[in-house]
């Protein structure tokens, strides 16, 4: 980036959208434009109305360390340390997975549901709460319509778990509770007396995971997004667990699993289930009710 070429924000956006997209970065234009808004602390549209707003020299170096990283294909999300989820910032760190539209799907279908209900009081349990993002919607969104939640969360990363309480605690949430917890160990189960069981597992095959774009099988945690194994692992224990339980389970699933996953549920015998579309018309929330 040269000192004496580029000295309007204008001029950096356009050399910076065009450097990225030189190295092959999807959506390069947005991705110049969201970190130009993180580093001059702005909204995307305010860089238009300052265009020719000159950075400081530590504004560029800034600006050239994001590239730099970009192109090595990190997430813009790790870059930035946030990223936003249902309407709420949410921070991040390299140890959880970025949240994605279609959680925003589950968390909408949970939250329905429980609107639905009449209750006023309600237990949630959630396996693998990664950066905390389900939790923060559904807690915060409870609170406005004065419904009581309680919240457990677990997750096997030390990590995620600071990174949710940390999300949690900034948007002042109580009545929550995280720990860390290998679900797939043989011991453990969920505990008793939760209306709601909630999780956005690792679900993608391991054979498929190995062709995933760079952003995600060089960055995300890969405990985050591959059992190891086929993809229904979590499922398998989830489900055989479903019928002790006086829950209702809302799982998110990959695009292709509703097959192998109803085979699942005709082992364990359970029928009373749906199985719901994201946008793209394609399944991506499996609901089980009691």
């Amino acid at each position: 980036m040269s000192e004496q070429k580029l000295k309007s924000l204008l001029e950096i956006l356009n050399y910076s959208s065009g450097y990225l997209n030189d190295n092959s970065i999807e959506n390069p234009r947005l991705n110049a434009e969201l970190m130009l808004a993180d580093i001059m602390n702005c909204k995307r549209l305010q860089l238009y109305l300052d265009f020719e707003k000159p950075l400081s020299s530590d504004e560029k170096e800034k600006l050239k360390g994001y590239l730099r990283r970009r192109v090595k294909r990190e997430p813009l999300q790790y870059i930035l340390g946030k990223t936003n989820f249902f309407g709420y910032d949410i921070f991040l760190n390299n140890h959880v997975l970025i949240p994605r539209q279609e959680t925003e799907i589950l968390t909408e279908k949970v939250l329905n549901d429980i609107y639905t209900s009449g209750k006023e009081k309600i237990n949630v349990f959630e396996l693998g709460v990664g950066s905390g993002c389900i939790a923060v919607a559904i807690l915060s969104e409870l609170e406005k319509r004065g419904i009581e939640c309680s919240y457990h969360g677990i997750d096997i990363s030390e990590e995620a778990i600071s990174a949710a309480k940390k999300n949690l605690d900034f948007y002042k949430l109580k009545n929550y509770s995280l720990e860390v917890q290998n679900f797939t160990a043989e011991d453990y189960e969920i505990k008793e007396g939760f209306d709601y069981v909630v999780s956005n597992p690792p679900y993608v095959p391991i054979e498929d995971y190995k062709k995933l774009m760079p952003e995600v099988n060089m960055y995300e945690p890969d405990y985050a997004v591959t059992d190891f194994k086929d993809g229904t692992r979590f499922y398998r224990k989830l489900l055989k667990s479903y019928k002790s339980r006086n829950s209702k389970y809302f799982l998110e699933i990959a695009y292709n699993a509703k097959d192998k996953l109803e085979d699942i549920l005709r082992e364990e015998g359970i029928s009373n289930y749906t199985f719901e579309k994201d946008y793209s018309n394609n399944y991506r929330v499996l609901i089980i009710r009691k």
